[in-house]
């Protein structure tokens, strides 16, 4: 259950952001996208809409958590936290650094790649480093599950 509910979290956490930063931006791309596919930023009204468009799903999932925990009751899933809280640290810091490794390799790498002049050139690499990025965030959600 606690998988699940961290799963619809980290969803409604994204679309959610997204809308905030269609709005900052007035790009409609997602975030993660690099800036040289960025566009023109929108006027305001279609900056509203297209952030509504990612803030509705998002306040949607945090209502049916929140109802769903109002029939059900928060002890189970608090107690399932207080008694993993430790193992469930290290989780999320290693999901956490698969994240960084596949959404920003070469910020996660800089400092090889400022002494290996060659590797910065080098795709495969960066290839790599998401492949073990997506290798340590399966591990990390295949713990949790387990948990």
């Amino acid at each position: 259950m606690a998988f699940i509910v961290l799963i619809w979290l980290l969803a409604a956490a994204f679309l959610l952001y997204q809308g905030f930063y269609v709005i900052r931006t007035g790009q409609t791309m997602l975030f993660l996208v690099k800036n040289d596919h960025r566009h023109q930023p929108v006027g305001f009204l279609r900056r509203f809409i297209f952030s509504l468009i990612f803030w509705l799903p998002g306040i949607g999932i945090i209502l049916i958590l929140a109802t769903s925990f109002k029939k059900e009751g928060f002890d189970q899933l608090w107690n399932w936290a207080r008694e993993n809280s430790q193992m469930l640290v290290w989780v999320l810091l290693l999901a956490v650094s698969g994240v960084m490794l596949l959404s920003r390799p070469s910020q996660m790498l800089r400092w090889t790649l400022r002494n290996n002049a060659e590797l910065a050139a080098n795709r495969a690499v960066l290839v790599t480093t998401r492949v073990i990025g997506s290798a340590i965030l399966l591990i990390a959600l295949m713990i949790l599950a387990r948990l």
